[in-house]
């Protein structure tokens, strides 16, 4: 045993040949106390020493924990040193010291894994099979310790799902589904070694209250396999992110959002950093950092009040291939004689076939193609203009368009600008003194919208490090 077991080849389906690894691998796992029987148990066929002999050479050590390879499935068990030793023990090694020895057979298998299977880090690592990796850029040997159990993917129907996504989305659901089959693609590949991390933009979700975003989450959860709620690690909360490198799907649901322009700003930073670099810093608290790529996809979901988008990051040029806004509706709910418990468990049912379909029957329109991350990002023009609006740029050109209109078109440095926004005269005074908080404040709007609103400020001139914008009227 080493760790990676054998899998099955989603992409070509199940064959009558893997039927049964297929029923064992969806065999919900036993208690601890079996599966320690089960390690301790003597094989009763020929080769047993041999068999634990091998089980043995794979235990590691992360300094703090044991881990034992499972014999029932990929994954391993977490013990303490006094399990360990127990275990040791009941597979027949002995406790006491030889004649003329200084150690017991269970003390130099103890002191040979620590010197020898040390590791830096153990735990879930999303979209990585369980085994031994290594970190390229520290050389720090790192191990997974379970890996996603993906569903089977079935040929069939899913009119459930499909109603459901239809009617969340309209227009939308193509762009939807080719994110969702690129990704799904991408992952049963990456799982297998046959494709490197593809990274795909994140996905907002925005509609009104119980219209079906969190239902869909679920749905895109269950494909992708584990789940993790990412929000304040997204907003620069907290740098401890080692829960979430064990799951695929990181989600910030109907999170309250932050009119703090730095978090906002941290969370774009986040999305070009961590889903779209080459690696992520991993951080968990009293160990030291190490670099892994774990195959996320990062689903945020959001009411579509003002207020409520301003969790999404600032939209901007560098975001436009990184984010896809899709807006939700208001629609009568699938199965509505069913209880909830029943209408999941009918979309449960239907999921196989809806992954199926995904990987062997979508196919991405040539629109919709990326060479980079399988399909283009997707904003609908209603939420771009939604947060276009909240932009404080965008504010500060409607003061201008008040206060400053007889003075345009004209040439201004931001001084001026401020200065004549602030005046006491002018009708924006006490708005544009809550905008413009910090001495360099006007300036960077002024500059944003020189990149933004091309048409109505430009940089004319820079001397001496201070630029001059061109502003011109709103016809």
């Amino acid at each position: 045993m080493n760790g990676r077991t054998s899998h099955i080849n989603l992409l070509n389906g199940p064959t009558e040949a893997n039927q049964d690894e297929i029923i064992a691998s969806l065999k919900p796992g036993s208690s601890l106390f079996s599966q320690l029987e089960a390690i301790a148990k003597p094989s009763s066929h020929e080769g047993r020493d041999t068999e634990k002999g091998n089980l043995i050479t794979n235990i590691h050590y992360d300094g703090k924990s044991y881990y034992w390879p499972r014999e029932n499935g990929p994954g391993y068990l977490k013990f303490t040193l006094t399990d360990t030793k127990r275990e040791l023990r009941r597979m027949g090694r002995t406790n006491k010291p030889g004649a003329k020895e200084n150690l017991s057979e269970v003390d130099e298998i103890i002191s040979d894994i620590n010197r020898n299977r040390y590791v830096d880090w153990a735990g879930p690592l999303a979209g990585h099979r369980c085994g031994l990796i290594k970190d390229t850029k520290s050389g720090q040997q790192l191990l997974v310790t379970n890996e996603p159990r993906l569903l089977i993917p079935t040929p069939g129907d899913f009119p459930t799902i499909e109603t459901f996504i239809t009617d969340l989305l309209c227009d939308q659901t193509r762009w939807f589904l080719a994110w969702m089959s690129s990704s799904l693609r991408n992952l049963v590949e990456f799982m297998d070694e046959k494709a490197l991390f593809q990274p795909a933009p994140a996905v907002a979700l925005c509609g009104p209250r119980n219209c079906g975003k969190t239902l869909l989450i679920e749905i895109i959860a269950t494909i992708f396999g584990r789940r993790q709620s990412a929000y304040n690690w997204m907003v620069g909360n907290t740098n401890f992110n080692s829960e979430l490198i064990g799951a695929e799907l990181l989600t910030c649901d109907d999170e309250s959002g932050h009119t703090d322009m730095r978090m906002r700003k941290q969370m774009g930073n986040r999305i070009k950093s961590s889903l779209f670099s080459g690696a992520v810093k991993g951080e968990e608290k009293g160990k030291e950092a190490f670099t892994v790529r774990p195959w996320w996809r990062l689903v945020i979901a959001t009411n579509d009040e003002p207020e409520d988008l301003r969790i999404l990051p600032p939209y901007d040029d560098s975001m436009l291939d990184k984010l896809s806004m899709f807006k939700c509706y208001r629609h009568e709910i699938v199965m509505p004689d069913a209880t909830q418990t029943e209408r999941w468990a009918q979309i449960e049912a239907e999921i196989p076939a809806f992954m199926y379909d995904l990987l062997h029957k979508f196919v991405i329109p040539q629109e919709m193609k990326d060479r980079r991350t399988g399909a283009k990002a997707y904003q609908h023009p209603d939420l771009v203009g939604a947060i276009a609006a909240m932009d404080p740029a965008n504010k500060l050109l409607q003061q201008i368009d008040e206060a400053m209109k007889a003075r345009l078109p004209g040439e201004f440095t931001a001084s001026e600008v401020e200065r004549l926004l602030t005046d006491q005269s002018a009708p924006t005074v006490y708005e544009a003194k809550r905008l413009l908080t910090y001495s360099n404040t006007c300036g960077t709007y002024l500059s944003r919208l020189a990149h933004t609103n091309p048409d109505r400020v430009t940089i004319t001139s820079t001397a001496g490090g201070i630029n001059k914008y061109r502003i011109t009227l709103n016809f």
